[in-house]
């Protein structure tokens, strides 16, 4: 990915929240094909509202993201547990904020502002 795409996300995600002056929380999503009992559907959709009713803006991050992260590399486009892991920690490298796995809701609303 070339700096002016790179350049373009970052932007994008600075308009995203100044548009909505909430906190962002990403999660990933990629489809295995793996029958675990769980409509993935209905899991984001439920992530997303209660991120949102709770004050975050929440995004959904995918194999896609993950394909334009400059780290990408062909060998690591497998469609099993290990590379599903490496590609969703390439697309926080390239978004930064929040993480959390979408079986995790928040208990609180965010914080106004962040002590390190």
């Amino acid at each position: 990915m070339g700096l002016l795409s790179r350049v373009a996300i970052v932007w994008s995600l600075l308009l995203l929240y100044q548009a909505t002056s909430r906190p962002v929380v990403h999660t990933y999503y990629e489809d295995l094909d793996l029958d675990w009992g769980i409509n993935h559907t209905y899991a984001l959709e439920l992530w997303k509202e209660k991120w949102y009713k709770a004050g975050w803006e929440p995004i959904v991050l995918t194999r896609q993201n993950a394909e334009q992260s400059p780290f990408w590399k062909d060998e690591l486009s497998g469609n099993h547990w290990p590379h599903v892991l490496l590609h969703k920690w390439m697309t926080m490298a390239d978004s930064g904020g929040y993480m959390c796995d979408y079986d995790v809701y928040p208990l609180a609303p965010p914080p106004t502002t962040i002590e390190l």
